[in-house]
C-alpha cells in the first residue's frame, strides 16, 4: 500500500513541478477539471493527465472510450499498468499499444537528460527527473534519453490522438506548447514581450465576465502585446516588478467594459476610476452603455458604444441629464 501511496503522491494532480498547469497557464489557454472517477470528459475536448503506474481500471477504460471516441490526451507520466489495488491493469496500455519498460532515477554520478525528435524539436537537451523507457509499439517517437531509448511518443487509439511524455519534465512553453497545438487546443489570450518575465492569464466567472492577469516579475518596462480570441493584440508597456488586472467584459453600475488599458482603481454605482493608461495617450476603454461623462479622456462613439481615449487616470461618471 505504501508504494500505491507513494506513486500517487509523486505523479497525481498537475504532475511534478506542476509542469502541466503551468504550462497551459502560461501558453494562454484556457481549462476546467472533470472528475474522471465519476465523470466523462467532453467529447470535443483536450484532456490532459498526470499518471503513475497506479491508475484505477474504471478510469482507464474511461480514458480508453474517450479515445475511441475521437477525444485528445496528453499524459504526463508513466505508463499504467496497475489498478489501485495493485493488481495489473493494462487497459489504457493495451489501447496505446505502447509499454513501459525501465524507470530511470538519478543517481549521484548519473542525471537523466532526453533529446526531442520530429514535431517536438527543436528543444535542447534538457535535465529531467526519473525518464521511463518505452517499447513505443507503432507510435512516433518524440523524446529519447541520452541513449536514445524512447521515452515520449504520439500515438493513435482508436479515433483519438495521444502524447504521452514518460518523463518529470520542468514546465516549458516550447514543448508543451507544441504539444497543446498538435492535439488541437488552441490559446484565447496571446501574449508577447520585449524580455523574457513577462506572463498573463485569465480569470473570470460563470457569467464570462474576466480580468486579464499581467504578471512582470522583472525590473525593466517591458513592451509587451496582448490579445484576446484573435482580435489585434494591444501594445502596452509595463511598469517593473508589477501585476496588473484589465477588465474584459465587465459588468457595472455605468454599463460593461468590453476592454481597457487601466487598472479599474474604484467602481461603484456612480462612476469608475481607471489608474494610468498601460499605452500612455493612445491607451483606450471601451464601454457599452449611457453616454458617460469623462474626466481626464477624450469620449467618441455613439449608439451607446463608447471609446474613452488618453494616458489617464480616468474617471467615468454618469451624464447629467
Amino acid at each position: 500500500m505504501s508504494t500505491i501511496i507513494a506513486d500517487l503522491r509523486r505523479h497525481r494532480g498537475a504532475a511534478p513541478r506542476r509542469a502541466l498547469s503551468r504550462s497551459a497557464l502560461l501558453s494562454g489557454l484556457q481549462f476546467d477539471a472533470v472528475w474522471l472517477e465519476r465523470d466523462d470528459p467532453r467529447p470535443d475536448a483536450v484532456l490532459m493527465l498526470s499518471t503513475g503506474q497506479y491508475l484505477d481500471g474504471g478510469v482507464q477504460g474511461r480514458l480508453v472510450d474517450f479515445l475511441t471516441g475521437g477525444g485528445r490526451l496528453l499524459l504526463l507520466g508513466r505508463v499504467p499498468c496497475f489498478d489501485l489495488t495493485g493488481a495489473p491493469c493494462t487497459v489504457l496500455a493495451d489501447a496505446l499499444g505502447v509499454r513501459g519498460l525501465d524507470f530511470v532515477t538519478e543517481q549521484r554520478q548519473y542525471f537523466p537528460t532526453v533529446t526531442a525528435h520530429d514535431w517536438a524539436a527543436p528543444w535542447p537537451q534538457t535535465r529531467v527527473g526519473c525518464p521511463e523507457h518505452l517499447d513505443p509499439g507503432a507510435g512516433t517517437v518524440l523524446l529519447t534519453d541520452h541513449d536514445g531509448v524512447p521515452c515520449g511518443v504520439e500515438v493513435s487509439a482508436g479515433s483519438g490522438r495521444v502524447v504521452l511524455f514518460a518523463a518529470e519534465l520542468p514546465s516549458n512553453l516550447h514543448l508543451f506548447g507544441r504539444a497543446f497545438a498538435r492535439l488541437g487546443a488552441t490559446a484565447r489570450l496571446s501574449l508577447t514581450s520585449s524580455v523574457p518575465g513577462v506572463f498573463g492569464l485569465t480569470s473570470a466567472d460563470e457569467s464570462g465576465q474576466r480580468l486579464v492577469h499581467l504578471l512582470n516579475i522583472t525590473g525593466h518596462r517591458p513592451q509587451v502585446r496582448v490579445g484576446w480570441r484573435g482580435a489585434e493584440p494591444r501594445a502596452l508597456t509595463l511598469p517593473a516588478r508589477t501585476g496588473v488586472m484589465l477588465p474584459l467584459g465587465l459588468v457595472t453600475g455605468l454599463g460593461v467594459i468590453d476592454m481597457a488599458d487601466a487598472e479599474l482603481v474604484e467602481v461603484s454605482s456612480e462612476r469608475l476610476v481607471f489608474g494610468p493608461g498601460l499605452a500612455g495617450e493612445a491607451s483606450e476603454i471601451r464601454l457599452r452603455g449611457a453616454r458617460p461623462s469623462v474626466e481626464g479622456g477624450v469620449l467618441s462613439g455613439a449608439d451607446d458604444s463608447w471609446l474613452i481615449r488618453g494616458a489617464g487616470p480616468v474617471t467615468i461618471g454618469r451624464s447629467e441629464p
